[in-house]
């Protein structure tokens, strides 16, 4: 097996993936995926989800969510696989069915790492919502990270 191999260079592996996302990237930098932190605020007094009581509170305190990340937001290399709103996966609310728009996002440890802590992403003018992370899997040695998001909007 490869990743046992003392012949096999795990770093030319990887950036040989890392060539391939590249070359899927969109043209234009901003359509391509964002991961966005929310910034953290903190009130007195506040509630468990740090909300104020107040609403016409100012913050103590708002820093960044990602202290790595001060703009709140940062690309990073991707394969993404995109499932239209036609597909089976249907949400009932109070106004009727909705068929949102889902993505899978395929990562490299190195930059799964960089955004695990993301709150949310934008492609373009839509937002997503991150639904889950599956556990990773590995390419021979090199862990590999599939983040499921919802899109909020389809525009």
């Amino acid at each position: 097996m490869a990743g046992v191999d003392a012949a096999f260079n795990q770093t030319e592996f990887e950036e040989g993936i890392r060539f391939a996302m590249t070359m899927g990237l969109p043209v234009e930098v901003d359509d391509r995926l964002t991961w966005h932190w929310n910034d953290e605020k903190t009130y007195l007094p506040q509630d468990d989800n740090r909300e104020p009581y107040n609403w016409t509170a100012s913050p103590v305190t708002d820093v960044p969510g990602n202290p790595m990340q001060p703009s709140g937001s940062l690309q990073v290399l991707y394969a993404l696989e995109a499932t239209n709103a036609s597909s089976s996966y249907t949400v009932d609310t109070a106004f009727g069915q909705f068929d949102p728009t889902k993505i899978s996002i395929t990562l490299l440890d190195a930059e799964y790492q960089q955004v695990k802590t993301a709150d949310y992403l934008t492609m373009k003018r839509t937002t997503y919502d991150i639904s889950f992370v599956a556990p990773p899997m590995a390419l021979f040695s090199s862990p590999v990270w599939i983040v499921y998001a919802e899109a909020r909007d389809s525009v």
